[in-house]
Parts: structure tokens; C-alpha cells; sequence
């Protein structure tokens, strides 16, 4: 019976052996009787079945300290998200303010302070030179002879008054001039017009002429410009047809009511003029002349006088060749803007007195260049558009190297005297 009893009761009283306690420095290990065999949890009791294996206590100890470790991390993340919503106040901001008003008292106090401050006299423009005016001409017939005056009064915009309002044109309306015709510089216009034009020619009769504004017109080309022109009648077409030996030509009037403008490269307010080559005033200098004459003389050839380039104004008192420099002129009031050089054909290589030329005559208006006879064949040694290039970038273009030049071309915006 005791033997029963002990083994009905073994296993009921199998209990785990009382812990150990060693000493500090030695591992505690667990040794299982090999006899005792290990029954899974289900054959275990109550309490045994219950309970978990020491490392996984071990395991589960450590999962809960983290776990409660990342609660108390996320409990006071939250809670300081929570405290700073609290206190944050909402700020509306606000619109920048406006500059205008200081920036109007700003400037009114810099002007008012410039406008109390002394002021220092403004020293008028010198100007680069005190030139005279010692000759004035006007040319009443494209390419004639001129009308040298005393004074004269300029029209509003079209240059001297009656200058180049007539020309003579060939049978398909193009002007002519003295480098087709050379004798055209010994037609010689009277002045003033009047009522009538006068003109007398070597071996032709005086031909009178009555201003005639509203008869049959024709269009004439002046270079690139076509301008619709009054023509003077019968008796003058005759008269200069059998002066040139050239049938169908007719004397032509540039009306009061037409209108042609000038290049606007050079000029950008409206200027007009009327038969000039392209602009209404031509300017020419003494000195230049003089200057001039003594390299012609150094070349052996004879001096020349200043009708060669047929100028509307010729000036004294300035160093030569210094018109290249002028931008503008003032003579009582009146201003003159000096607006481009004159590049010369062959027509100063011309005789104003006889009509005979040492260059050969060009088969149109619009062809033989300089030419090579004098005072062009001097001229082109220093004054060409090679020569001229350092002086402004105006003689540097490549169309201009073989022009020679002499003159400015003025223009002007208002009558004057």
C-alpha cells in the first residue's frame, strides 16, 4: 500500500528544485535529471501549464520594458504636440504697407533741399568756331549757272527761296545735269523770278518764261525720287532742245503744293526740298579752298575757284576741313544742322566759265564716279573715304572708299533771313 501510494503520488508531488544561490562571479546552471522525462504542457498541472519557460519570461520582461518605454515616448510627444497647439497663437499677417506716400515725401524733401542749395552759373556752349558767311548763292535752274546774292530769305523747310525750282528732264521724265550736259553751267537764270523766268544760253535767243503752277504736270525722277512736276510749256522745250541738240526735252517746275522729303537717315525731322540732289543748302569753306589750291599747286595744276562745287553758302574764319566737325550752325536765330558730307561727282571737274572738263562725259546722271581729272584726282589723295575713315565712322563704309568729298549738306526747320 505504500508502494501504491508513493507511485499515484509521484507525480503530483514532483515540484522544481529550490533556486540556487552562488556566489557573485559563477553562472547559474540548471541540470534536468535525465530519468525524468518531460511532458509536453498539456500532461503538466495547472499551475506548471501556466507557466513559461525562464527565458522566455526573460524575453517577455524585456518586450514589455520597450513597450512601455515607447508608451512613455509616445505619452509625452503627444502631450508636448498638445501643450505647443495650446499655445500657439494664430498670427494673420498683415499686408505690406504702401511705399508710395514716403517714397513722394522723399523725393519732395530732395527737391526742395536742391532748390534751397546755391546754385553755380551755367557756362554757356562754346561754340567750335565764329565763321562769316561771305557769299550766298542760289541756283533758280537745276545745274545752271547760280545767282550770287547779297541775301536771301529761306522758306520754311525747302532751303533758299526759288533754289533748284526748275529742271530740265528728257523725254522719260529724268533730270538732267551738267554731268550729262557740261554746257548747262552756262544757262544763266535772272533773279528774282517774279512772274517770269528768264534764261539766256550762248547763241540762243532770251526765253521769258511765266510762272505756271497749274499746268499739265508730269512725274519726274530725281535719282530715286519721282516728284510730280508742273511743265513749263512748248516754247522753252524748243529753246532747250535746240541749245543741247537733244530732242523731247522739257523744262519742268517743282510746284508749291508738292512735296519731297529728304533722306531720313541723315535728317529725322521732316525736311523737304525741291530739285536739289538731296538736300536744300549746300555749305562750302574758304580755307578748305585754300587748302585745296596748295596741294593742286604742288601738283603743278592751276588753283580752282569755289563755283566748282557750286555751294549755296560759303563761310571764312574757320580752320580748313574743320566742317567735318560742325553738327550745327546758328546765323541770327536761324539754325542750320549740318546733317551729311557732300560726296562729289565730276561736275567739279567742270569749268563754270567755258563748260569744258579734263573727265569724260557719262552716258547718264547716275554714273562716272569722281572721275580722275582735277581738282578730283588731288582731292581723292586725302579726302576719299579711305582717306577720311579715321575721322568718323560715317567715311569708314565700304560704299564710300572711293567717293572724295567736299561740303556739308545743311538743312532747317523754320523760315528765317
Amino acid at each position: 500500500e505504500h508502494s501504491r501510494h508513493t507511485a499515484t503520488s509521484s507525480y503530483a508531488r514532483l515540484e522544481r528544485p529550490a533556486p540556487l544561490h552562488p556566489e557573485p562571479g559563477h553562472r547559474r546552471r540548471l541540470r534536468r535529471r535525465r530519468h525524468l522525462r518531460r511532458h509536453p504542457p498539456a500532461a503538466r498541472g495547472p499551475r506548471q501549464a501556466r507557466r513559461p519557460a525562464r527565458a522566455l519570461r526573460r524575453r517577455q520582461g524585456l518586450q514589455r520594458e520597450l513597450a512601455e518605454k515607447e508608451g512613455r515616448m509616445i505619452y509625452f510627444l503627444l502631450l508636448g504636440l498638445a501643450e505647443a497647439r495650446r499655445k500657439a497663437v494664430v498670427v494673420e499677417e498683415a499686408p505690406a504697407p504702401s511705399l508710395v506716400i514716403p517714397l513722394v515725401i522723399a523725393v519732395c524733401i530732395i527737391l526742395g533741399t536742391l532748390a534751397l542749395l546755391p546754385r553755380t552759373p551755367r557756362e554757356e556752349e562754346k561754340p567750335l568756331a565764329t565763321v562769316m558767311i561771305t557769299h550766298i548763292t542760289v541756283y533758280p535752274v537745276k545745274s545752271c549757272k547760280g545767282v550770287k546774292l547779297a541775301t536771301c530769305s529761306l522758306d520754311a523747310t525747302c532751303g533758299l527761296e526759288d533754289d533748284r525750282r526748275y529742271a530740265f528732264v528728257d523725254a522719260h521724265g529724268v533730270f538732267l545735269s551738267q554731268r550729262r550736259f557740261p554746257k548747262l553751267c552756262l544757262v544763266t537764270p535772272t533773279y528774282p523770278i517774279g512772274g517770269a523766268l528768264s534764261l539766256k544760253a550762248p547763241g540762243q535767243p532770251l526765253l521769258k518764261v511765266p510762272v505756271n503752277d497749274e499746268g499739265p504736270t508730269k512725274t519726274c525722277r530725281i535719282w530715286s525720287d519721282s516728284v510730280v512736276a508742273v511743265d513749263q510749256g512748248d516754247d522753252a522745250a524748243k529753246w532747250i532742245s535746240d541749245y543741247l541738240k537733244t530732242p523731247g526735252l522739257r523744262l519742268m517746275r517743282f510746284p508749291d503744293k508738292a512735296f519731297r522729303r529728304v533722306d531720313i537717315k541723315y535728317a529725322k525731322r521732316s525736311c523737304e526740298t525741291a530739285f536739289s540732289d538731296g538736300f536744300p543748302i549746300l555749305l562750302a569753306n574758304d580755307a578748305s579752298l585754300a587748302d585745296l589750291n596748295a596741294r593742286l599747286a604742288k601738283n603743278n595744276s592751276s588753283p580752282i575757284p569755289m563755283d566748282r562745287f557750286r555751294p549755296n553758302l560759303v563761310v571764312s574764319g574757320a580752320a580748313a576741313w574743320s566742317e567735318d566737325l560742325w553738327g550745327s550752325m546758328t546765323c541770327n536765330d536761324l539754325e542750320l544742322k549740318v546733317v551729311k558730307p557732300c560726296s562729289r561727282c565730276k561736275i567739279p571737274t567742270i569749268d563754270q566759265a567755258t563748260g569744258r572738263t579734263g573727265a569724260p562725259s557719262g552716258t547718264d546722271d547716275e554714273g562716272g564716279g569722281p572721275g580722275q581729272a582735277e581738282p578730283n584726282k588731288t582731292l581723292k589723295a586725302f579726302r576719299s573715304g579711305t582717306a577720311l575713315a579715321a575721322v568718323d565712322p560715317f567715311f569708314a563704309a565700304p560704299k564710300r572708299k572711293n567717293d572724295v568729298f567736299f561740303g556739308q549738306n545743311l538743312v532747317h526747320f523754320a523760315p528765317g533771313a
